[in-house]
């Protein structure tokens, strides 16, 4: 069976990974667990939710990862069951958070002494403020991409859209995986159960911090993308008002010469100079002397 133990006096973590059928029936009945509840460790994908019962309680926490390869935050779900004496998290995907305080209090007795030394809460608590705490690295990626991004937009690099668009993918998903988990903490927080431990309230409040510190710092990122984007259109609208003037003045300058050859390109006999010998130079260069007036008439107005 994928699990592991931990075990210390009257105190039981129990950490399952990919619940099975059968190791769903063997936690209803090892920890009275209600079958709804089992079922829904079974499902696929499940909305996060707190579920609050006389003699444990529990929670469907979900949790933003980021995958390096693709550039997106994946969604990582655990379910966590706390009662009197025991804590049992089912998971599919493996947490890094969850795993370090696993081990290290399954290797170390100092550390496993610490945390099962008081109530079921208090386990609790570490849990999820080693996952608030986890949430950093995430925001460190986003913060380093907003970086670049802005860099990257004032050199006039051409893959800016593409990269603003996967930060603000990361920022967005990042916001709608944590939004409910803040509500979850909030009602650990006002939630009064005597296997929680008496300052439950202050451990839980501690953990709504930091997720709310957390928060605080992607809608900042978030607001930090809406003016990169308004800020990018700008420059965007910028250059190409640049390269329009541009062609304007060529369009404008060459124009006495089109509309010379245009007028000496007709098949028309007894156009003035048409047969002189110095018809063809005369005409290039009072050509090229008018679209010199042209331009020193754009000088002095600044338009070039």
């Amino acid at each position: 069976m994928p699990q592991s133990e931990i075990q210390e006096k009257t105190m039981t973590w129990v950490n399952v990974d990919h619940l099975t059928s059968k190791d769903a029936d063997d936690l209803q009945k090892r920890f009275g667990l209600h079958t709804l509840d089992l079922q829904d460790c079974l499902s696929i994908t499940q909305t996060p939710k707190i579920d609050l019962y006389d003699d444990y309680i529990f929670l469907i926490i979900h949790l933003p990862t980021y995958d390096t390869e693709t550039r997106r935050v994946r969604t990582a779900e655990i379910n966590i069951f706390v009662g009197e004496e025991f804590l049992v998290t089912v998971h599919k995907k493996t947490l890094p958070a969850l795993q370090a305080i696993f081990f290290n209090c399954k290797d170390n007795p100092d550390i496993r002494r610490d945390f099962f030394g008081r109530q079921p809460g208090f386990l609790l608590y570490r849990l999820l403020y080693m996952f608030s705490k986890d949430l950093y690295p995430l925001l460190d990626v986003i913060k380093d991409d907003l970086d670049e991004v802005e860099e990257s937009m004032y050199e006039g690099e051409t893959n800016v859209i593409r990269e603003l668009a996967i930060v603000q993918r990361a920022v967005l998903k990042s916001r709608r995986i944590l939004n409910p988990v803040r509500s979850i903490i909030g009602t650990l927080v006002h939630l009064n159960r005597p296997f929680l431990g008496e300052e439950s309230d202050v451990y839980f409040d501690d953990v709504h911090d930091h997720f709310e510190r957390a928060w605080s710092i992607l809608e900042n990122d978030r607001e930090i993308v809406d003016a990169l984007q308004k800020t990018n259109e700008a420059l965007i609208s910028q250059r190409t008002n640049e390269i329009i003037k541009i062609l304007t003045i060529i369009s404008v300058s060459f124009l006495p010469l089109t509309l010379v050859s245009s007028v000496y390109g007709m098949n028309i006999i007894g156009l003035p100079f048409a047969e002189h010998a110095w018809a063809f130079p005369a005409i290039v260069g009072g050509t090229i002397l008018f679209i010199l007036m042209i331009l020193l008439v754009f000088r002095k107005r600044d338009w070039i």
